[in-house]
């Protein structure tokens, strides 16, 4: 199935976003989870289209690849859901976290932070709290904090809200 969606890399990114959509009702082993991801820096390469939209008099641009990252990151939260297994695998959340954190990544890293405060545990809290700081996912780190129960975020959150 990996190697399916790596081929469709090729073809129009409605193709890749249908096959996204299958593994979402499939069961992965680990190691395609872990290839899952790792084709991820290749989808950035790939889909750097992008449309531009205003809003209060900002104009915002969007990449393709932010949409399939982002529903990658989907796909992972529903197999995850499924097999309690693999909430927790460090093999997996670390590259979750690599993910989260790599601001190339823009708004498709926002389903990934909410990973880590879904299923990732309370090792993550530190990776959440700095991602308080960055515009693009502050509001998905506090989400994920907030699911974590993580009073070490509390400081850092009231600032955000007294602004």
């Amino acid at each position: 199935m990996i190697k399916k969606i790596l081929k469709s890399l090729d073809e129009v990114s409605d193709e890749l976003k249908n096959q996204l959509n299958l593994l979402s009702e499939v069961d992965l082993n680990e190691e395609e989870i872990t290839q899952l991801i790792e084709i991820i820096p290749a989808i950035r390469k790939s889909y750097e289209g992008y449309f531009e939209f205003e809003h209060e008099k900002e104009i915002i641009r969007r990449y393709e690849y932010e949409g399939m990252i982002w529903s990658i990151g989907e796909v992972l939260r529903n197999i995850i859901k499924r097999n309690k297994k693999f909430r927790r695998k460090q093999t997996i959340f670390e590259r979750v976290e690599e993910i989260a954190l790599n601001e190339k990544y823009g708004k498709g890293r926002e389903s990934f932070v909410m990973l880590l405060g879904q299923y990732g545990g309370r090792g993550y809290i530190e990776t959440l709290i700095r991602l308080i700081d960055d515009p693009v996912v502050c509001g998905h780190s506090i989400y994920a904090l907030r699911l974590l129960k993580a009073i070490e975020a509390e400081e850092k959150n009231r600032t955000i809200f007294e602004l």
